[in-house]
């Protein structure tokens, strides 16, 4: 279990009640307590750990798949048709003068 305390702080002084600060003090072994919680999850249910830790994965593989192909296709047909272009707005150009 999480172990979270909060104890009252007054930082205006004594009666007034809009310095009061609430001050989280956490437990040291909370990493620890999610890695077991995850490895419990994975080992009684291991079709829902897998959703839940696959889900992610698959989204930023899918997202750096896109992102890749997207820079490959912008290489690949954008800028040779912008060089087509450039050259024969060069030769129009040059045949005017």
């Amino acid at each position: 279990m999480f172990v979270c305390r909060t104890r009252k702080r007054n930082r205006g002084g004594r009666g007034k009640p809009n310095g009061s600060v609430y001050v989280v003090y956490a437990s040291p072994t909370r990493g620890a307590e999610v890695i077991a919680s995850l490895l419990r999850l994975l080992a009684l249910r291991p079709l829902l750990g897998m959703a839940v830790l696959g889900v992610p994965v698959v989204v930023l593989l899918a997202v750096g798949l896109i992102t890749v192909f997207a820079v490959k296709a912008f290489i690949a047909l954008l800028v040779p048709a912008l060089l087509v272009i450039a050259v024969i707005w060069m030769v129009r150009r040059s045949r005017r003068s």
